[in-house]
Order: C-alpha cells, then structure tokens, then sequence
C-alpha cells in the first residue's frame, strides 16, 4: 500500500474480503475513502474506485474536510477510475 496512513490500513484488513466490492483488475481492494460523508473504495494499483454509500463509517466524522482533501491528492483519488467492483462467491 503506497500510502501510509494507519487508518487506510486498518480499513484496507477490514474490508479485504470484498463485502463492499474488489478491483475488477486484480480482486483486491485498498480500503476506502472518505469524501464528505461519502465513502469510496480504492485499488491503487489499478487506480479505480467505487462508491458505497454514504454515512456508513463514522470515520468521516473524525476528519476535518482539509484533511480529507490531503488524503484524496496524495492518492490522487479524483484521477481514478469510476468502476464497477467485483464480489467474491460465498463459500459453502
């Protein structure tokens, strides 16, 4: 992970099973971004992202929206592509 906030990581272990949605390129996912009180996933290494709400994750509520602009440039987050996610099949 090229970025090396805790929170993106922590997010990044959390999410990697794909409950919100995977890259379609590789199946894996960054953790999320939050943009207002909008949430986005991430793939930095395909550069894509997807929305998946709003409101989910109290995260936002903690970043002030200077913080959040900082985030998105260092990733480049409004340069990624919008796509739609993949979702693994349940295992039996």
């Amino acid at each position: 992970m090229k970025d090396d906030s805790p929170d993106l990581e922590q997010e990044a272990v959390v999410t990697g099973e794909g409950y919100f949605g995977l890259c379609p390129e590789c199946g894996k996912t960054d953790g999320y971004v939050s943009v207002g009180c909008d949430h986005w996933f991430i793939c930095e290494a395909h550069r894509t992202r997807w929305p998946i709400g709003a409101n989910l994750f109290s995260s936002y509520l903690y970043e002030t929206e200077e913080e959040q602009r900082q985030i998105c440039e260092r990733l480049g987050f409004f340069e990624f592509r919008e796509v739609e996610p993949i979702y693994p099949s349940k295992k039996s």
